[in-house]
């Protein structure tokens, strides 16, 4: 006999920060999300190969009315943080929890990884026998603190593969050992299954199109980087034709949880594209680790002909759409100039081509969110991707030339060695760069995001800065959330650094308008 499994995917509600009444960050509630509905028909036809009937639901606690909820206060050496949350109270899900026989979380962001654990003990509370699994980078790194909740499994890395697997020994009462890249309880001891996350990777070209029915795309009007151009309109829907990326930046989780990089074929992109379209989306969003690394064909080799000709021509693909188009999770801008430090203009002009259109509509790039990372001369040459500033300030050049609607530009201040004169070189900087873009197009929209140092799980940086630490990411982790100081510095301690960043933010952004219209 068929059995019937009711599984539902759960994006909870998140984290949310504020000092002196104003918000740390941005959380912005009506962002696609992109794991569940690519994640689902993978596990749909993964359960239905082993003999399962599937009912299932994707459920975001971020929409519907706003709500929000006082978990008290932080102190940061002193600094009064109100601690929040914002989404669907636990209780309006009590129904879908008794329901449903296993649930799946994505848990990203150790910020709101307490949220995460919360939901988990709450809903066992409502079903004690309903199945959790849970996934995503913090989890990855963090499983501990997720079964502790009482988690049944942490999917490590991706889940496509082995989600099906993990869901039918659970359901099944079976061990649990025979299942490769998960974490969970036995007999009161973490298990740990294939610890490499080598091997087995998803092939990109092999996933089911995403279950864009599963979710009401009406609701998704927002995006990650602010308002959206004139002439762009919802539904937005982010999407990612890669996975991985070739660079190894020693703070992000990216090199390290989900290693190796792997991109779709032309030809499936294609696909993709006009399944999105179909699907209604007016606007699309990058959020792909590093679509640029399809250029780096090897180790130190970081623009292969045969990589940038590819470049080219996903970008007329993007173009091909006549949607609106974002890169929200940015561009490698080093690999925007060829080895002589010139920039290539041809590529650049082909990622961010755009056009209004007769009848008031806006096609093309009218965003991109660049990662200069850092401005300072020693912070940039701490980074291999980044090239020198003048190369970087000649590669802004030929991006402005576009005329491109919206720049955003991502700065991380506050490393364990800054110190007010690095912060003034890239104040004074990003200055420069802002008249640079300014004086070629005016009317381009340039707006700074300073991101306050924070080691992540997963990173070699959380056990190199260990020791310098200001909270215990168990008990505090709402302290990892980009716009706080975690750690104290050579020079500038944890607070001085969360306030600096703010300081700095408006500056440059020129007041606190700018900074509220971005948030």
């Amino acid at each position: 006999m068929t059995k019937t499994i009711h599984l539902k995917l759960i994006e909870t509600p998140t984290a949310h920060l504020r000092m002196d009444g104003e918000m740390l960050g941005t959380d912005r509630l009506r962002v696609p999300i992109t794991t569940q509905p690519v994640l689902l028909p993978s596990l749909v036809n993964g359960l239905e190969e082993r003999g399962y009937n599937v009912d299932a639901e994707i459920i975001n606690m971020k929409l519907g009315e706003r709500h929000e909820r006082s978990k008290g206060s932080i102190d940061l050496q002193g600094l009064d943080i109100e601690n929040l949350v914002l989404g669907a109270p636990f209780d309006s899900m009590d129904y879908s929890l008794r329901e449903a026989d296993v649930i799946g979380l994505t848990s990203n962001f150790t910020y709101s990884s307490r949220v995460v654990r919360d939901f988990i003990e709450y809903a066992k509370r409502i079903n004690p026998n309903l199945k959790i699994l849970v996934g995503g980078a913090d989890a990855s790194a963090r499983q501990e603190y997720y079964l502790d909740a009482g988690a049944d499994v942490v999917i490590r890395g991706e889940g496509e593969l082995n989600g099906p697997s993990a869901i039918d020994a659970l359901v099944r009462g079976e061990e649990l050992e025979g299942v490769e890249r998960i974490a969970f309880k036995k007999n009161g001891q973490v298990v740990r299954t294939q610890q490499s996350l080598k091997g087995n990777q998803v092939d990109m070209n092999s996933l089911p199109l995403p279950s864009l029915d599963g979710i009401d795309l009406q609701e998704y009007t927002d995006t990650g980087e602010g308002p959206l151009v004139d002439g762009a309109s919802s539904p937005i829907f982010a999407f990612e034709t890669s996975r991985g990326c070739k660079q190894a930046c020693h703070f992000c989780t990216t090199p390290f949880l989900k290693p190796g990089f792997r991109a779709m074929s032309l030809e499936r992109i294609a696909e993709y594209f006009e399944h999105i379209k179909k699907s209604g989306v007016r606007t699309m969003l990058s959020y792909e680790d590093n679509p640029l690394s399809r250029m780096q064909a090897g180790k130190g080799y970081q623009r292969d002909i045969e990589g940038r000709e590819e470049v080219l021509k996903y970008a007329e693909l993007i173009g091909n759409t006549g949607l609106a188009f974002e890169w929200a999770n940015g561009l490698e801008i080093g690999k925007l100039a060829n080895e002589h430090g010139e920039p290539d203009t041809e590529l650049i002009n082909a990622l961010f081509q755009h056009r209004r259109n007769p009848d008031g509509t806006f096609s093309g790039t009218y965003r991109c969110y660049v990662p200069l990372e850092a401005l300072s001369d020693e912070g940039i040459s701490s980074l291999r991707k980044l090239r020198t500033f003048d190369v970087e300030k000649r590669i802004l050049e030929a991006i402005a030339d576009t005329k491109v609607p919206m720049l955003n530009l991502g700065v991380i201040v506050g490393m364990a060695d800054e110190s007010m004169d690095g912060l003034n070189k890239t104040k004074e900087r990003c200055y420069e760069l802002k008249r640079v873009v300014k004086g070629i197009s005016p009317d381009t929209k340039v707006y700074y995001n300073f991101f306050t140092y924070t080691p992540l799980p997963g990173t070699p940086d959380i056990k190199r800065d260990q020791n310098r630490l200001i909270g215990n990411i168990d008990s505090q982790p709402e302290l990892w959330n980009f716009y706080l100081g975690t750690i104290d510095g050579d020079n500038i301690s944890a607070r001085e650094m969360t306030l600096l960043r703010r300081e700095i933010s408006k500056e440059v952004n020129e007041g606190a308008p700018a900074m509220q219209v971005y948030n």
